[in-house]
């Protein structure tokens, strides 16, 4: 029961937020305007998360895995064990690279929406060094928090809803990956993070779209 439950709830809470950002752009003041498409964007990197780490037991992307065997309860504790059991060598090279990427918009999208970076140069051009040094530590740190706090909260709810494997490099690695969105929000010139944000918006568009149409004919 608890899958379908968390399965609607998704769908739903996905498709509202959609809607919502819709109706609420032309309230919007111009500051919030500048940051409408990292919004989108973000909601779109939501949907992709969660079709990624919630629902992979509802559906496949060209047969990448097999639905039947997330929908469990499996907890692994141990750092890199994944490394030295697995069934293909290169099976927890793949997992720990995908975990990472998919984690990367999220740090990203957590500095630009967390501060006035959206429409304004890199935190760490110009300026003293010192003062850069500080923009950029405290972009990478707080994506790095923003990164745990989720994944974390995908483990658990992984574990209470038998949703799949509740795994200790899975929060490592979606980490790290936040830091490593966060860094490059801080780096990248203006122009080069809105097409960074739309470049993010497009492929989980198209994770989103994939994990419908999965939903629709499984």
């Amino acid at each position: 029961m608890w899958p379908t439950v968390v399965k609607n709830l998704s769908l739903g809470l996905f498709q509202g937020s959609l809607g919502t950002l819709a109706q609420m752009s032309m309230y919007l003041s111009p500051d919030t305007r500048t940051r409408l498409p990292h919004l989108v964007t973000a909601v779109l990197v939501a949907g992709a998360v969660i079709s990624l780490t919630l629902l992979k037991g509802f559906f496949s992307i060209g047969g990448l895995w097999d639905p039947s065997t997330h929908n469990l309860r499996s907890v692994d504790l141990v750092l890199f064990n994944g490394f030295s059991d697995a069934p293909i060598w290169y099976g927890p090279i793949l997992n720990s690279l995908g975990n990472v990427v998919m984690f990367v918009p999220v740090g990203f999208l957590a500095i630009v929406l967390s501060t006035r970076l959206a429409g304004q140069g890199s935190f760490a051009a110009g300026g003293r060094i010192r003062d850069r040094l500080g923009a950029l530590i405290i972009g990478v740190f707080g994506a790095l928090a923003a990164g745990a706090v989720l994944s974390l909260t995908i483990e658990i709810t992984q574990f209470v809803f038998a949703l799949g494997y509740t795994d200790v490099d899975d929060l490592l690695w979606n980490t790290l990956g936040a830091g490593l969105g966060g860094w490059a929000a801080v780096s990248m010139r203006a122009e080069l993070r809105s097409y960074a944000s739309w470049v993010f918006g497009g492929a989980a568009a198209l994770v989103v779209l994939l994990m419908l149409s999965g939903l629709a004919t499984g």
